[in-house]
């Protein structure tokens, strides 16, 4: 605005200075001259730069009013928005604790705007009267502020009060939730039919996602009473004891899952497409349930004697299937081609060649594949030692095939 003030001076300096340096009129030889015209006309002219001037300076002045009345009305608009919850008390206690430098630079514009009002006046400027309206609407953002922090101030005592009732009242809840689960948990031992294994890990599934869902409520009312200013709960102590139902929960967890995972994966290798099987995966999943399940029957024996049994019976299953992995292995090398296909029915007598109709159970129950096995994975391992070379030497080719050799 001083910088506007100067310049408006320095027209109407320049305006006034016209009658200074150009006369009236001026005498040449025998004739005289009136100069007034062009005096006026010069006039005219200083008094439309000042005209255009304070054109400008309303301009600027009335965007600047409505780009701080939409900053001031997103603030208030935050603090007198309801909170549906502490973490919204929370978050609008933090946006408060910086509202003071958004104030101070608000303050600061303000003054600037109504510096400019203020020179327009000076010059009686005539401005539309929503131009006033801005102008007055500008000077009282401040005080809209304030009385929005003190509305504000005040909803969240209130709702401070009532988010901590429906903390206790959650809680309160949560505990009937946990002394339930606790309940189920201590009866699961009942289950141990294999049979219905499908059935159990259904349970156990929703049983784990209701635990899952345990940890986060309790660490979501943990960092609720943080923000209301209350003495964190201990949900793994008593009487609440989260960490022990997951404890008591976990080896039955952990049985049933690997035994659908098994009853599933069996049935897919022993009747499913065999050429669509990944031994790696095979030998993986073979060998990731038989761990889990040892571990079982380890856990079980001598304190749950029926699901024990059918731990160490899943066990054995898995323990006899292992000895077909080789098979697998072998008959799923990716480097067997005809000519082994050819070694292998010439030296077991009759015709070994998977195709879409192909089942493990085919190859065991009616070709009695597993009793020809050294013969099987000895030719395999040959396939699998060229299709390497194979491999080394297209390699090789691909790499060497842009290069030039100097001779």
């Amino acid at each position: 605005s001083e910088v506007a003030s100067k310049k408006l001076a320095s027209l109407i300096d320049l305006k006034a200075g016209v009658e200074d340096r150009i006369p009236i009129s001026m005498q040449v030889g025998a004739f005289e001259l009136s100069l007034d015209s062009i005096r006026t006309a010069l006039q005219g002219r200083y008094q439309a730069l000042v005209t255009l001037f304070l054109s400008e300076v309303a301009s600027k002045t009335k965007a600047r009013c409505d780009d701080l009345t939409k900053k001031s009305e997103a603030s208030i608009k935050v603090l007198r928005a309801p909170c549906d919850n502490i973490e919204a008390v929370t978050e609008l206690k933090e946006y408060m604790s910086e509202l003071p430098e958004m104030v101070r630079e608000l303050d600061g514009e303000i003054s600037n705007i109504l510096k400019n009002y203020e020179l327009l006046d000076e010059y009686r400027y005539e401005y539309a009267k929503d131009d006033t309206k801005r102008r007055w609407n500008t000077y009282s953002q401040l005080l809209r502020i304030s009385q929005s922090v003190d509305y504000a101030h005040l909803a969240m005592r209130s709702d401070k009060d009532k988010f901590e009732a429906e903390l206790v009242e959650a809680q309160d809840e949560f505990a009937g939730e946990l002394a339930s689960l606790m309940t189920v948990v201590n009866n699961f031992s009942k289950y141990s039919d294999l049979s219905k294994t499908k059935e159990i890990a259904e349970n156990v599934a929703g049983i784990n996602e209701k635990l899952k869902n345990c940890v986060a409520n309790a660490q979501l009312m943990n960092s609720r009473e943080l923000q209301l200013e209350r003495a964190p709960t201990d949900f793994n102590a008593p009487p609440h004891d989260l960490a022990k139902i997951q404890k008591i929960f976990e080896p039955f967890s952990q049985f049933w899952m690997a035994a659908a995972e098994w009853s599933t994966c069996h049935a897919t290798w022993m009747d499913g497409t065999f050429t669509n099987l990944d031994p790696e995966e095979v030998d993986k999943t073979c060998n990731n349930c038989f761990r889990t399940v040892f571990k079982s029957v380890k856990a079980f024996e001598g304190k749950i004697p029926e699901l024990a049994a059918s731990a160490l019976a899943l066990k054995t299953d898995i323990d006899g299937f292992r000895e077909y992995a080789p098979l697998v292995q072998a008959l799923r090398q990716p480097g067997m081609r005809d000519r082994h296909w050819g070694s292998l029915t010439e030296q077991l007598g009759f015709t070994v060649r998977p195709d879409d109709k192909f089942t493990l159970r085919k190859g065991l129950e009616e070709l009695h594949l597993d009793t020809h096995l050294d013969q099987i994975v000895k030719i395999c391992d040959v396939a699998g030692k060229e299709f390497g070379i194979e491999a080394a030497l297209n390699k090789m080719e691909f790499e060497w095939k842009e290069a030039v050799l100097g001779v």
